[in-house]
């Protein structure tokens, strides 16, 4: 950025500052924008090991469908990775859910 002298600035001077200020600051806001949505596309993948033993970073709907076709042996979850078969899995579906359905609906109360 210019530094601005302690000289009185015309008409003209104080435009070409306001257009290059903000040109800079649409600069920075697109800058910004490219950024986080980078962040967010990759805080929304995960790290999975494939049955042949490679990784590999997938979209939250590719682990359910690799899940599905016992295409992955283990993911990676913020407590740690996740072993297929030994550690408990959530399921998408819920004719998969094997467990005692505690939803209950206000008409049948």
């Amino acid at each position: 950025m210019a530094i601005l002298s302690h000289k009185r600035l015309g008409p003209q001077s104080s435009c070409l500052i306001l257009t290059d200020t903000l040109l800079r600051l649409a600069l920075l806001i697109i800058m910004y924008s490219t950024h986080t949505e980078k962040m967010e596309e990759h805080a929304m993948m995960i790290r999975v090991m494939y049955s042949d033993g490679r990784f590999d970073m997938v979209k939250p709907e590719m682990l359910d469908q690799l899940l599905v076709k016992h295409g992955v042996t283990s993911f990676k979850r913020s407590s740690g990775w996740a072993v297929v078969g030994r550690d408990p899995l959530r399921s998408r579906s819920l004719s998969d859910y094997r467990d005692v359905e505690r939803r209950t609906s206000l008409a049948a109360a």
